[in-house]
């Protein structure tokens, strides 16, 4: 007896229950847009694209991706990463300058840069909505943080968070480097973990047992 078609159709309950269940997706509570480039010969920067395998977009990405930053397709020469809170956001932000100021040293990538816009959660829809939201990076200075009005709202006040108004209207930069002409990632990574205590993240690492007191050596005979 030849067997019934509902027969050979695959049980769509046992199907469903054997699929891997898929995570979802991380609220996003802040975003970066980033722009990158490089100067030519003539001096002129060249945006890079950031489809490229170019080390600069790699080195970009893997950071934004240690933070847990998801980046989104590109938006012409801007790119947009969502992140969980502003404080992994203005992480990546600062780390991506650092990272890139020693980048730029070697003479193949001499004059990469990178200019950087902190948008708060308020500012999504905006940002979502069309490519208005990214026009503060068209004039943005190399090596600059900038932030939204809603993003400057979150930080403003935190010892070793120095902020100054732009100049666009309604914008604030964040002084990541020292005031000092001579400043050092020692000082920046100082100032970062000012922050973390702050908001209690820091994990706190028992104290190293004593080693007990080695008895003084007998004098040798004459």
């Amino acid at each position: 007896m030849a067997a019934s078609p509902q027969s050979r159709q695959p049980d769509q309950l046992a199907t469903q229950a054997t699929q891997p269940a898929r995570e979802s997706p991380p609220s996003t509570a802040a975003a970066l847009s980033i722009r990158l480039w490089r100067a030519g010969e003539t001096g002129q920067p060249g945006d890079l694209s950031w489809t490229s395998d170019d080390p600069a977009v790699c080195l970009a990405l893997d950071l934004i991706a240690a933070e847990r930053g998801v980046a989104s397709a590109p938006q012409g020469r801007f790119l947009v990463a969502a992140f969980s809170g502003i404080q992994p956001a203005v992480s990546t932000a600062r780390r991506l300058q650092w990272a890139l100021t020693g980048f730029s040293e070697a003479d193949r990538f001499a004059g990469t840069a990178a200019a950087v816009l902190v948008h708060a959660t308020p500012d999504l829809p905006a940002l979502e909505a069309g490519s208005s939201a990214l026009l503060p990076l068209e004039n943005a200075a190399p090596g600059q943080i900038l932030l939204t009005a809603k993003a400057a709202e979150l930080l403003h006040d935190l010892p070793g968070l120095p902020l100054q108004a732009a100049s666009d209207a309604g914008l604030c930069e964040l002084l990541w480097r020292s005031s000092e002409a001579a400043s050092s990632r020692s000082s920046d990574e100082e100032t970062l973990s000012r922050f973390i205590q702050l908001n209690g993240l820091e994990n706190q690492a028992p104290a190293p047992a004593q080693q007990p007191a080695r008895p003084p050596a007998e004098p040798l005979p004459a």
